[in-house]
């Protein structure tokens, strides 16, 4: 509301067509005062009177901006760009292994509900991902390890997270499930966030908190990325109608 509001306020004062800008400006002063006299011939123009006037006229000032705004943004296409929030609390996490700090910061969030765990890593990170493990287990919780042979493999890890997804436990559904792209290579998270762009399926990450040097000093809390699916589906089927 508030940002469309200010959007609204920049077109109705928008000097980008000069002519037509100061055209509008004179018109609208004269109706201004035009206005104003016909309203101190009604009311007075006493202090209450003016201040009266003058709440009005802004009242008017900021419903026209907003309506303005309403209109021109009126039939635009949901962007599909992913949005952000926090992410709900899941029973099933999918782990990308890298930092401890970050996975630890992963596992916090949803450990209230948390039930089922899987950590993949490269040979490189399976000591942290047993460590992990061992220390979910302890809490009564099911974690289990998956070993990718090449950490740089993306469609390997596309088919490790889709196999995870295909055999999940019974009562466990993909809505219960989020999987945590932040570790591992870059190729690595690619291949795992293919693996979830159905509608099901949800993603998140773990930013880091940076120093002057962009150092990361310390992980935030997660994040989850939610697509517009239905802007997506009507981008898709445009393309292929074209296509056609």
């Amino acid at each position: 509301m508030a940002r469309n509001l200010s959007r609204g306020l920049q077109r109705v004062f928008s000097g980008q067509a000069l002519l037509y800008f100061l055209i509008g400006t004179i018109a609208v002063s004269v109706s201004g005062n035009a206005a104003y006299q016909f309203l101190t011939n009604i009311t007075g123009t006493n202090k209450r009177a003016a201040g009266a006037i003058f709440t009005i006229a802004i009242l008017i000032l900021l419903w026209a901006a907003w309506r303005v705004e309403r209109i021109i943004s009126f039939g635009k296409q949901t962007s599909p760009l992913a949005n952000r929030s926090r992410p709900i609390e899941r029973r099933g996490l999918i782990l990308l292994v890298s930092k401890e700090d970050t996975c630890q910061a992963a596992i916090k969030w949803h450990e209230r509900k948390l039930e089922w765990c899987w950590l993949i890593c490269s040979a490189q990170t399976k000591p942290l991902a047993e460590k992990l493990r061992t220390e979910l287990e302890q809490q009564g919780k099911h974690a289990h390890t998956r070993v990718v042979d090449d950490a740089f493999d993306a469609v390997a890890v596309k088919e490790m997270v889709e196999q995870i997804y295909d055999d999940l436990p019974t009562g466990l559904k993909e809505t219960d499930v989020i999987l945590d792209f932040t570790g591992m290579p870059t190729p690595a998270s690619v291949g795992s966030v293919l693996a979830c762009l159905g509608e099901q399926r949800s993603i998140q990450y773990v930013p880091a908190e940076y120093d002057k040097r962009l150092d990361a000093v310390r992980p935030l809390d997660p994040v989850e990325i939610i697509l517009s699916w239905p802007a997506i589906r009507t981008k898709a089927t445009s393309g292929q109608t074209n296509a056609n």
